[in-house]
């Protein structure tokens, strides 16, 4: 439903005019299974651009909100002259009555916001699977719409997750925030020392730290890990034991320097068994525009809970039991035919038979593992830097999806001289089994920057099989690609 309000907001130039003033606002709540009772309320805050904002009731004090219901208020803009561009987000404010002697709760299911612009509606905002849960007295944030000016400049220091947990989150374990835009850059976030100060919920604060800026309306995606899947390429990580997420808050310091909630996801209850990720929906799309030169692509493979088993051995022979990961880059043939036809068609060229069913790139190296580098490990994260062709050269946007294969390894017995005399290990005699928990793809722009063009942090398949393969939607950069 998030991407049907972004596909909404694509619509408005051919329906109305941005500078036309709004008439009115609807706003319908769908309920879910668990009813609102009539001791309890619930308000609507229909924030707009530049910290102004207005307070609407959706019920009477003595009415009731039954469950697997719906109810649609209908709000006159305080202020003459609001626009579209003007509304930012909403809110649900929840209070929870008391007159049965235990607080309510209640399951907010679904959100529609809808604006009459010269007698057309609009919708400005639309999530029918919120599913979300609000115990006590709790205030839901949607994120910030997609047509919402929303002049707010940060820098990424100045935003955060305020994260809630069914119990302390272990000290030494490692929280990560890792907040993505639309342009593919990206920032990582470790855990501060600030801890959430409810004694009922505790919790920790962790914030993406940076000396860049960026628009709030350019953030696309937050991610928060927990335990190894915190940790980079590089580090080993810290088990850290399971741990639930109870719910979390993004925030942020606007330009006054007052914070602001980004966006809020209320008794989600994410349970973390001993590492994992956490991602939220995707709030934008990644730019279109014509691509980059390809000259380095960088693929990072996260591993879930089931390692990837991969042994260094010390004679360096070749085996069997370990496992790999083969990468294929899809490209659509009118892109590559567009720009490159007759290279492609000349049988002289060595990728003849490579357009688009087959790698375009080359390893640089067959150091072990293969070139990859990395933790392989339970909660692991490797990866690879993959230089592509110099002709014809390949733009970002030609890219259409990825396609990882899994190189099972097969097991067997381990000789002593392979084991450095350790004998037969019980673990080598099966088949490999794996989890791939997510893929990150990025590459390497003009002022030297890594940038992302895809990634997913919820993969989540279980690879029980050789040749098994997951293949990746295809590429919000993909040239000509149409909505």
């Amino acid at each position: 439903m998030v991407a049907a309000s972004i596909l909404a907001h694509a619509l408005l130039s051919s329906q109305i005019r941005n500078i036309d003033a709004i008439q009115n606002i609807k706003v319908t709540i769908n309920t879910g299974e668990d009813d609102l009772r009539a001791d309890s309320g619930i308000m609507v805050i229909m924030q707009y651009t530049g910290g102004r904002h207005q307070v609407s009731p959706v019920k009477r004090p003595d009415e009731a909100f039954a469950s697997n219901s719906t109810k649609t208020i209908t709000i006159t803009p305080s202020e003459s002259g609001l626009k579209l561009p003007d509304l930012e987000h909403i809110q649900i404010d929840f209070h929870s009555g008391n007159g049965t002697g235990y607080d309510d709760h209640w399951s907010l299911q679904g959100v529609t916001v809808t604006a009459t612009v010269n007698g057309q509606e609009v919708i400005v905002y639309n999530n029918r699977n919120l599913g979300m849960k609000l115990m006590y007295s709790q205030r839901w944030t949607s994120p910030i719409f997609p047509g919402a000016k929303a002049e707010d400049t940060i820098d990424p220091a100045d935003f955060w997750a305020e994260i809630e947990g069914g119990d302390p989150a272990p000290s030494n374990t490692s929280l990560v925030l890792d907040l993505e835009t639309t342009d593919g850059r990206f920032w990582v976030g470790r855990r501060s020392g600030s801890q959430i100060a409810d004694p009922r919920y505790p919790g920790a604060r962790v914030e993406a730290r940076t000396s860049d800026k960026l628009s709030v309306n350019s953030i696309r995606a937050v991610r928060i890990g927990f335990g190894q899947s915190a940790m980079s390429s590089t580090d080993s990580g810290d088990r850290g034991g399971n741990w639930t997420m109870r719910g979390v808050r993004l925030c942020y310091k606007d330009s006054s320097g007052n914070r602001k909630e980004f966006a809020s996801y209320n008794e989600i209850n994410f349970r973390f068994g001993d590492g994992g990720w956490w991602q939220s929906p995707i709030y934008r799309r990644f730019d279109r525009h014509a691509g980059n030169p390809l000259g380095l692509l960088r693929v990072e493979v996260l591993t879930g809970k089931d390692d990837l088993r991969r042994l260094n051995w010390a004679n360096g022979a070749s085996n069997h039991y370990d496992s790999k990961v083969d990468i294929t880059f899809g490209i659509p043939a009118f892109s590559s035919l567009a720009r490159y036809g007759n290279w492609l068609i000349d049988p002289k060229n060595p990728m003849h038979e490579k357009t688009h069913t087959q790698p375009i790139i080359e390893q640089d190296g067959d150091e072990f593992p293969e070139g990859w580098t990395g933790h392989y490990g339970s909660w692991g994260r490797f990866s690879k830097d993959f230089i592509t062709r110099d002709t014809p050269y390949f733009l970002t946007s030609d890219l259409q999806n990825v396609i990882l294969k899994f190189k099972q390894g097969q097991g067997g017995n381990v000789s002593p001289t392979q084991s450095n005399g350790g004998g037969v290990f019980g673990d080598f005699l099966a088949a490999d089994q794996w989890d791939l928990q997510g893929i990150i793809i990025s590459y390497q722009a003009p002022d030297r920057s890594i940038r992302r063009i895809f990634s997913d942090f919820e993969v989540n398949q279980r690879m029980s099989s050789n040749d098994q393969s997951w293949k990746s939607r295809n590429f919000e950069t993909l040239l000509l690609r149409r909505f």
